[in-house]
């Protein structure tokens, strides 16, 4: 059973983004699962910016995925 037991919430509002920079360094040696090492989400949407699968990193922004 696993549990996320490290993350951030922001209360209040934040205003609409049109543009980010993101930048992290990340190192793993687990070679069987394909974790998120970031995802943002509101009320609306709960994956509104995903960072997934840390073996080859894919990217989800509202919606659409590469």
């Amino acid at each position: 059973n696993e549990e996320t037991t490290d993350f951030v919430q922001v209360t209040g509002s934040l205003p609409n983004l049109t543009q980010f920079t993101l930048c992290f360094w990340m190192k793993s040696n687990d070679t069987e699962k394909k974790g998120t090492p970031l995802s943002y989400s509101l009320k609306e949407e709960y994956n509104e910016l995903l960072i997934y699968n840390y073996q080859s990193f894919g990217l989800h922004i509202g919606g659409k995925s590469t």
